[in-house]
């Protein structure tokens, strides 16, 4: 995954304010709205990275966190 970018991800908006994150076939993780309009970056096992002030930014955090390995 080294080296993707948010254009190599496949983005799925599967409800209102909340998307999922995909590379290859893996699931990277997830991106919530929150009520003030920031939005929540989580892993792929839903556990939160960050919150970004939009939503490029998030899908950035996400992508990054998988390529890393992280987990909070």
């Amino acid at each position: 995954m080294t080296g993707a970018d948010i254009a190599d991800a496949t983005w799925a908006r599967v409800d209102d304010g909340f998307y999922v994150g995909s590379l290859e076939g893996a699931f990277l993780g997830c991106i919530d709205t929150l009520p003030d309009g920031r939005f929540a970056a989580m892993d792929a096992h839903t556990q939160p990275i960050r919150t970004c002030a939009d939503l490029p930014e998030a899908m950035r955090t996400v992508l990054e966190a998988a390529a890393q390995g992280e987990r909070p």
